[in-house]
């Protein structure tokens, strides 16, 4: 089994979380700020987590999605040194590291672009970027058009049918695997990359280093086309984010139901991938936030590590933090750490254990789900791969509910049945049968003993 798919990530947008200046100035003195990243590894230890999925780190003009030089680490984060010694001090503590990267396009001040539009068609660099129209303008009166991300006109798609183009992007990955010894990347946009460039893209990397993670953000569509043929390890699973708080919040496990065995029935699309599993991110509004009832936080999180795929934790988060986007900012998603409030419901201890129980059951990455018993509040479902075998029963009601459930196993019933986080036994009636009392508003982790 590779190092990623028993992974529990810690994901962290860098820049705003460490509190950079909004704007880069391009001319200030480096100032470390990414060392002190260092200083949340006890706390991510003690979450759980084994890796940390960090924001862009190269230098961009602003959010950090606006590249300007692959090859350089954020002045207002540090510089390329103090990005290693940073990695090497994650190594140390037993914690692997992913960096975002931006492929698809660049910021405005990107050096090529840059070039392009100071010096117009005589640059050489105007076949970097997609769509260069000079028989018409853009929005900042270049005296050319381009295309861009989304209609955003302040980032350049690039041109990766370009050779020069690719060979920037590759001697990128290349430099993060052996200057920085960074663990993977997560490919910001992966959606809009080329099938044949994100076939090369993995070649090349694993020709530098086998086990290089390569995980894609996809949003819609058929995440099979970012999988095909190794070319991705795993994709963002925007499907399921949904679901699980959703199915909560309308008193619905039907729909988190149905995208579980869309995904990862016996006939699931995604079965056997180990997709990157959240509820929130930095560009989705805070779970704590969407939850009509805020007593469902723990049942959101016990789904989440019990589904197929690989779980990842937000910053913030672990500490019930709020936040919702606006049409105009991102901002209130990607607070300044020490602005995050740690008074709040501490989900810390609970979520440690959950990350234990998955740690211990590497089958879950890869595992078939099983529906096993749905209602609109009530819900149990098995996972199960190679043999071994999970039962995980969730109750969103605010009443107790008895359950009697019939779990075969591989066609041939277990001896009996145990809670995983409290360990103790469940009655078992001699036709196979479990006995089962769920609390309000509870769940339950049982796996199979003495089959």
């Amino acid at each position: 089994m590779r190092w990623f798919e028993n992974a529990v990530f810690y994901a962290v947008p860098t820049l705003q979380a460490l509190g950079a200046e909004e704007h880069n100035d391009f001319c200030s003195p480096a100032r470390h700020r990414i060392q002190r990243l260092v200083e949340l590894i006890p706390h991510i230890k003690a979450l759980g987590c084994t890796a940390i999925n960090l924001g862009p780190v190269n230098e961009s003009s602003g959010h950090g999605y606006d590249t300007v030089d692959h090859f350089h680490i954020d002045r207002r984060l540090g510089n390329n040194e103090s990005f290693r010694e940073t990695v090497a001090a994650f190594h140390e503590a037993g914690l692997k590291v992913i960096v975002d990267s931006v492929f698809n396009h660049t910021g405005r001040d990107h050096w090529a672009f840059y070039d392009l539009r100071m010096n117009k068609q005589a640059s050489p660099y105007r076949d970097w970027f997609a769509g260069v129209d000079f028989s018409r303008n853009n929005g900042y009166g270049d005296g050319f058009a381009y295309k861009n991300w989304e209609g955003h006109d302040s980032l350049v798609t690039l041109n990766r049918g370009n050779p020069a183009v690719r060979e920037q992007l590759f001697s990128h990955i290349k430099q993060l695997i052996q200057e920085h010894e960074v663990d993977g990347v997560r490919l910001d946009v992966a959606y809009s990359l080329e099938s044949d460039f994100l076939a090369e893209l993995s070649q090349q990397a694993r020709s530098e280093r086998e086990d290089f993670y390569l995980m894609g953000e996809i949003i819609h569509g058929d995440y099979k086309r970012l999988l095909n043929e190794g070319a991705l390890d795993s994709v963002t699973n925007y499907e399921a984010s949904k679901g699980l708080w959703s199915s909560l919040n309308d008193a619905n496990y039907f729909e988190i139901a149905w995208t579980l065995e869309r995904e990862f029935g016996p006939d699931g699309l995604y079965r056997g991938e180990a997709l990157y599993n959240f509820v929130d991110n930095h560009d989705v509004n805070r779970v704590y936030s969407l939850l009509k009832d805020k007593r469902h936080i723990r049942l959101v999180y016990a789904m989440l590590f019990c589904m197929p795929g690989t779980p990842a934790l937000y910053y913030g988060s672990e500490f019930c933090a709020d936040g919702l986007r606006d049409s105009h900012s991102d901002r209130a998603l990607r607070p300044h750490w020490d602005e995050i409030p740690k008074t709040a419901e501490n989900l810390v201890p609970f979520l440690a254990e959950l990350s234990r129980f998955r740690r211990e059951r590497p089958f879950l990455a890869h595992a078939t789900y099983r529906k096993l018993h749905l209602e609109n509040s009530l819900f149990a479902f098995a996972l199960e791969e190679g043999g071994k075998q999970l039962v995980a029963v969730f109750n969103q009601a605010d009443s107790p509910r008895p359950l009697a459930l019939t779990v075969p196993r591989d066609g041939r019933a277990a001896s009996g049945y145990r809670d995983i986080l409290s360990q103790r036994p469940i009655r078992q009636y001699p036709d196979g049968r479990l006995d089962l009392q769920l609390e309000a508003r509870s769940f339950l982790l049982l796996e199979p003993v003495g089959a």
